[in-house]
């Protein structure tokens, strides 16, 4: 959950218009979270969305900031520097926020970033899990945060180093202090600090990517699907500049595109006859200024005056035009310095300026009914224990989004059985696959049959799984064959469970029907009646992990006595509560297999 102090500084930043943001304050309110150490947002009074189309007041904007408000290395004090060291996304977006942090209040986003703290009320940094002690980790060891990498710290020093080298290669060449947090003996605050921006960071668009937007990391995570408010920005703009539409790179393709590096190679040409003209200049060849031309106002092409034979009233004309747009150009542009020193003095501004154009902005929009004093909870996905843990720092108890990987169970069983490896060997190349796009068909008619209005959306999401699909190698399967919440081994599981117990005749039988395709996987595979072979291999898995999970031995009863007794704001507390989840799903999984 979000751990902020000084909000009321952050609320008055918001009133500031030059800031572009927008907070309903008529509506809400910040206060302490009884759910978290930090604070969350409480509302005002009772409400409920009105349907999006019809609310052209927006009565359900609770929050919005503008996209040049969003922290972001692409708009950060050093983001040139950035640019030139090639470091962009998390690693970008960390060092955003510490040379932020360092300008204090001359840094425009100071207001926000005086809210976030990485340091508990003891005053020690809120470390990741891979810096905890061997004995607070050893509690995690074989759950899904193990096998995710949670408990391993290496990334985290290849951060930290990359990093520090940043800091130094920018004092070098420019001067620019090194931060606190960037020096070799300060693992422990960059890793907070690190910690603390990740848990902060939203997916902004392909151009910004990662960045953090003043005030939506107020709202804390609901992780029942019962949110309140959903975060809501336009993620689809150009990559290179940002824009929604219109910008030439549509035309004319990335900045290294072929066009761009014919008008570098001009600038460079312009570049050294400058240089050589200097040079002429030092050593007194120089040609007057009658060979040259009179400076600024001659506007005469040498290749054209040389094609040039007489001059014409065609020409005359043509040059006069030319003279008469460049005046109305500088007349313009002196008109429009003037109305902005006008606005400037009178230090007045319309809100409506920036928020007219919602795909410009960040919004968190209101999706179900709020009421009276209760919290605002938003959603930061659908995700498991392990995410949250890792990434946010908490855990939730019966969290439905729960899921075990079977896998590593699954190739022990492998390497035990090699009479097994033509199975393994055709569901891995094709099997899991067929049983999978099944699986997202009927997923789909679901959603269409509940909401029609969402085809196009659905399809959209559709596409973007195919892209991922193109990622998978061959032992991708093994990720997906799970034990889901409340305790029920799913599809891929007993689809793998079924296909080695099967009889060597029924799976030969299978692999020849040429009309063997994921509707037949589906029926003969995953959702046939389990055999008592089929059980017992399910058993077999499960029990192996359950019994990697922390000691092997304590159960959930006894997990659930020691929760009674740590301080539910702990670290400690978070670790208990993943595993506790964890062991309650196997122990239902084991109990449902009769």
């Amino acid at each position: 959950m979000a751990t902020s102090v000084n909000t009321g500084e952050l609320l008055e930043w918001f009133q500031d218009p030059a800031n572009r943001c927008y907070f309903n304050s008529d509506l809400l309110s910040v206060k302490p979270s009884p759910i978290s150490s930090g604070v969350g947002v409480f509302a005002k009074k009772t409400q409920s969305p009105i349907p999006s189309e019809d609310d052209v007041e927006e009565n359900n904007l609770l929050l919005r900031v503008h996209k040049s408000m969003v922290l972001s290395p692409q708009n950060s004090t050093i983001s040139n520097l950035l640019f030139d060291h090639g470091l962009s996304g998390m690693y970008g977006l960390v060092l955003a926020f510490i040379y932020e942090k360092e300008m204090g209040d001359k840094s425009p986003w100071w207001g926000y970033l005086n809210t976030i703290s990485y340091i508990d009320n003891k005053g020690n940094f809120i470390l990741p899990l891979c810096l905890h002690s061997d004995k607070e980790k050893d509690l995690l060891k074989g759950t899904e945060v193990d096998f995710m990498g949670g408990l391993d710290s290496e990334d985290l020093l290849e951060h930290f180093q990359t990093s520090c080298q940043f800091a130094k290669n920018v004092y070098d060449e420019n001067k620019m202090a090194i931060p606190s947090a960037l020096k070799e003996n300060n693992l422990n605050e960059f890793a907070a600090i690190t910690l603390a921006v990740a848990s902060r960071a939203f997916e902004i668009d392909n151009y910004i990517e990662l960045g953090l937007v003043p005030g939506a990391d107020l709202f804390n995570h609901d992780a029942y699907g019962e949110e309140n408010v959903h975060f809501v920005t336009l993620g689809e703009v150009c990559p290179y500049c940002g824009k929604e539409e219109g910008c030439w790179h549509e035309e004319y393709g990335p900045p290294d595109s072929e066009e761009e590096e014919e008008e570098e190679e001009e600038e460079k040409e312009e570049e050294e006859d400058k240089e050589e003209h200097e040079e002429q200049e030092k050593n007194g060849e120089a040609p007057s200024k009658e060979e040259e031309g009179d400076g600024e106002d001659d506007h005469f092409d040498a290749e054209e005056i040389e094609q040039l034979e007489e001059i014409t009233m065609d020409y005359v004309e043509k040059m006069e035009k030319e003279l008469k747009e460049e005046k109305e150009r500088k007349d313009a542009e002196d008109k429009e310095g003037s109305e902005i020193s006008d606005n400037d003095d009178d230090a007045e501004f319309d809100d409506q300026e920036f928020y007219m154009n919602p795909d410009e902005c960040c919004d968190i929009v209101l999706e179900r009914k709020i009421v009276k004093n209760k919290e605002v909870y938003n959603t930061y996905g659908d995700l498991p224990n392990a995410v949250l843990l890792v990434k946010y720092g908490f855990a939730v108890e019966d969290n439905i989004y729960e899921s075990l990987c079977i896998g590593p169970q699954i190739v022990k069983y492998r390497k035990e059985n090699p009479d097994l490896e033509e199975r393994l060997d055709w569901w891995s190349c094709m099997g899991w696959i067929l049983l999978r796009e099944e699986e997202k068909i009927n997923a789909r008619n679901e959603e269409e049959e509940e909401d029609s209005d969402n085809e196009g959306e659905e399809e959209e999401e559709e596409d973007e799984d195919d892209e991922d699909d193109d990622d998978d190698d061959e032992e991708s399967w093994l990720f997906q064959c799970r034990v889901e919440y409340p305790g029920k081994a799913n599809s891929q599981l007993r689809a793998v469970a079924r296909l080695l117990t099967m009889s060597a005749n029924d799976f030969e039988m299978m692999v020849a029907d040429k009309n063997c395709d994921g509707e037949m996987i589906m029926k003969e595979l995953a959702k046939k009646k389990l055999t008592k072979e089929c059980k017992m291999l399910l058993k077999k898995w499960i029990q192996e992990r359950y019994a990697n999970v922390g000691d092997g031995k304590t159960r959930s009863g006894e997990l659930k006595r020691q929760l009674k007794k740590t301080d539910p704001r702990s670290a400690h507390f978070c670790f208990i509560m993943a595993v506790l989840n964890e062991k309650k799903l196997l122990e239902n999984a084991l109990n449902s297999i009769k």
